[in-house]
């Protein structure tokens, strides 16, 4: 958002006229949601950002809103697949539980290894885990997966 602001010069008393560029990181607005109230966030967080400047401003003052622009685009994710190594980090951590599959099961193989908490080598696809993959209702969900729609279905 950009917006004009003002201010009086105390020693001449003239009116100097600035333009100031206000923004907001992305938002991610998925299908199903209302836009309204994320453009209702994304406006009082702008607002608020300007209120601040005024209020650490040198006396400029609010004049009018010169443009406002919102940038959309579409949002992609990606789908699962077969295994990927996890960074040193997050393996160290042992936060992550990352299945080592070469099918394109590692989605609902994650939820079920989630759900029954597999004590020994908890990243191994084996025989134990494809017999409780089967307990759980998969219908309605291909594979790979989209996180987001099969997320949906698994709630």
């Amino acid at each position: 958002m950009r917006i004009r602001i003002t201010r009086t010069n105390l020693k001449s008393g003239k009116v100097e006229i600035a333009i100031k560029n206000f923004r907001i990181g992305m938002i991610e607005v998925h299908a199903g949601e209302f836009f309204c109230e994320q453009y209702q966030f994304i406006k009082e967080n702008l607002l608020e950002q300007v209120a601040n400047f005024q209020e650490n401003g040198f006396g400029w003052q609010f004049d009018r809103v010169e443009s406002y622009d919102i940038k959309v685009a579409r949002f992609q994710p990606t789908k699962g697949s077969t295994y990927i190594e996890l960074p040193k980090e997050l393996k160290a951590k042992k936060a992550c539980r990352n299945m080592k599959n070469n099918d394109n099961n590692c989605f609902p193989a994650s939820i079920t290894e989630a759900i029954f908490l597999m004590k020994k080598d908890p990243q191994r696809y084996n025989d134990e885990l494809k017999r409780n993959m089967k307990k759980l209702n998969w219908e309605g969900i291909e594979f790979p997966a989209d996180p987001w729609k099969a997320s949906k279905k698994i709630e």
